[in-house]
């Protein structure tokens, strides 16, 4: 650690005999025992651990060495891990590692490459000041999703969802629920998503020189939860017939649903009140 004592003692030695010195007024005869044995013991005391220098150059760290631990708050987020954003009004100020609070400016300033992502609505009984839905449309930044669950939400966010899942064809796992009044998947909703998500191409596709970009003609989801909808089945025809397995409704109302023939070959629907 101290192995450059040698080069600082000799920068120190020229600095003391720099101009205006208070050790040389006067030109400096040859060092008589008593200098030198004052330079070996400030030589030694140069090595002890109060020695004040700037830190240098940090080494590379040894493969073989582990690195230090570090909390779950404190670890690197991969684009792999998930990320739950729950609204500020069921956070327990008591927990130890309190989950990240649902903001637009967050959703904006993280990685864009997330592949799970979680998202909080619920305001408290009586708020009048409920997320806007434009406080989704950054997720419109986000094109490598593969699961999606939006919950606690007490007003129709369904424009910007749907524009989501048209612009991640990789989505294949999409979580709604409703905390306020139950509604329909609106198919109107859906129809021009699709068209707007044709207007968004990505940063790649625009270096390619394209201004339009690829949305499959149906969601390529594979599971799809709803809690507090309305059903009918006009909107699953939005779905693949061949990607579709399971569709899960808890506390949904019926409209006369029917799920399409093509579906009922090889597909799991789970009802509960």
């Amino acid at each position: 650690m101290w192995g450059h004592s040698d080069e600082n003692q000799e920068e120190l030695e020229k600095d003391e005999g720099a101009p205006g010195s208070h050790k040389l007024s006067r030109k400096r005869p040859e060092k008589t025992a008593s200098i030198q044995q004052a330079s070996e013991a400030a030589k030694y005391q140069l090595q002890g651990p109060s020695f004040m220098v700037t830190p240098a150059t940090p080494q590379p760290r040894d493969p073989s060495q582990k690195p230090p631990s570090t909390s779950d708050s404190e670890r690197t987020l991969t684009a792999d891990s998930p990320v739950v954003m729950i609204s500020p009004y069921r956070i327990n100020e008591g927990d130890l590692f309190p989950p990240v609070p649902f903001s637009k400016d967050l959703l904006i300033r993280m990685d864009h490459n997330k592949h799970h992502l979680e998202i909080d609505l619920l305001r408290p009984d009586g708020e009048a000041d409920v997320f806007p839905p434009q406080d989704l449309s950054p997720l419109c930044l986000y094109r490598e999703l593969r699961t999606l669950k939006i919950i606690g939400m007490m007003q129709s966010y369904q424009s910007y969802i749907w524009l989501v899942v048209w612009l991640n064809p990789q989505l294949t796992d999409l979580t709604l629920e409703m905390a306020g009044e139950a509604e329909p998947l609106d198919t109107k909703a859906i129809a021009e998503a699709q068209k707007y998500a044709m207007c968004k191409p990505t940063m790649r596709e625009v270096a390619q020189g394209k201004t339009r970009t690829e949305v499959p003609k149906k969601f390529q989801l594979v599971k799809l939860s709803l809690t507090n909808f309305v059903l009918h089945d006009a909107p699953f025809q939005w779905f693949s017939e061949t990607k579709l397995q399971k569709v899960e409704c808890h506390q949904c109302k019926d409209a006369e649903f029917q799920m399409p023939t093509i579906m009922q070959r090889s597909f799991v629907l789970t009802l509960t009140a």
